[in-house]
């Protein structure tokens, strides 16, 4: 919601290049890493390593697996089990850009040699991807207390306070014949 707030409108975006466009940069770059490798966290395989050696992940194929493990209403786990196969498939490209340019760093890519150029990700993919695991916690959510839950964090405003005080201390600049920069 932040990140929307502050860079999903063309003006909002305009106002903060036009206030401190190097922070705001590294603000959006900070933000879409974030972004980028919580979804890849979430949709990691239930355990890294073999043998011994395995460790637990917190991750939906866990969730998952805890669940199947007290649940015998196999229609509702296979329903599950289709929701965390749609969130992999739609997550591919955001794993795939973690995997070779955020949380490794690929020779291919990095050089700009690799046959296959990254994916472009859209915010319309993050929005789908959020309701996807929306949908899913919400499938156990309901099964289980009949409640569902929104599981979308609202920002009642300190996103868009930013944009709002960086447009109004440019509008009261410029009435003051302070000019812009």
């Amino acid at each position: 919601d932040a990140f929307q707030q502050l860079f999903g409108d063309p003006k909002s975006v305009a106002a903060l290049n036009d206030t401190a466009p190097g922070a705001f940069s590294l603000i959006r770059y900070a933000f879409r890493h974030e972004l980028i490798m919580a979804f890849s966290r979430i949709t990691d395989p239930k355990t890294t390593g073999h043998g011994k050696k395995a460790k637990e992940n917190l991750t939906l194929k866990q969730l998952l697996h805890v669940v199947s493990r007290h649940c015998g209403d196999k229609v509702f786990l296979q329903g599950l089990a289709v929701k965390v196969e749609a969130i992999d498939m739609h997550c591919l490209p955001i794993r795939e850009l973690r995997n070779r340019s955020i949380g490794h760093l690929d020779l291919g890519t990095a050089l700009k040699y690799h046959p296959n150029p990254l994916p472009d990700i859209k915010s319309k993919d993050v929005v789908k991807g959020l309701w996807l695991l929306t949908d899913f916690m919400n499938e156990i959510l309901g099964y289980y207390t009949g409640a569902y839950a929104d599981f979308v964090p609202v920002i009642t405003g300190p996103a868009r306070n930013i944009v709002h005080g960086l447009k109004e201390f440019k509008r009261l600049q410029q009435k003051s014949g302070k000019g812009g920069h």
